[in-house]
């Protein structure tokens, strides 16, 4: 299950990946790159031109990524936290999954 999951999330990265941002992951429970102290799966980020690079780059997304088996009331906790961190939050889960995930969302008034 957790292959399936760090598949998915490569491919994921691999399809938000361009020149403007700068694509980091945190497969199977690592803790590259941290948002507060939260540690998604995914949180996209811009490139910071050459001229500005003492500036910190802006987050622009932030992407939890979820198997068929891992979309459950257990994570609904998790997914709250990370849309409150104020950044844009999606939530990437198997097509068979979609509306056990919305059904979850929307009981757990997640946006």
């Amino acid at each position: 299950e957790q292959a399936r999951h760090d598949r998915a999330l490569q491919d994921i990265a691999r399809a938000y990946l361009r020149y403007e941002r700068i694509v980091l992951t945190n497969p199977d429970g690592q803790r590259n790159v941290a948002v507060g102290r939260m540690y998604p799966d995914l949180v996209i980020k811009e490139r910071v031109p050459p001229a500005e690079a003492r500036r910190e780059p802006r987050v622009l997304l932030i992407g939890e990524v979820e198997t068929p088996s891992s979309v459950n009331e257990e994570e609904v906790a998790q997914w709250r936290a990370y849309s409150r961190l104020g950044l844009p939050f999606v939530l990437f889960v198997p097509h068979a999954s979609l509306e056990a995930a919305r059904r979850l969302l929307e009981q757990g008034q997640i946006q």
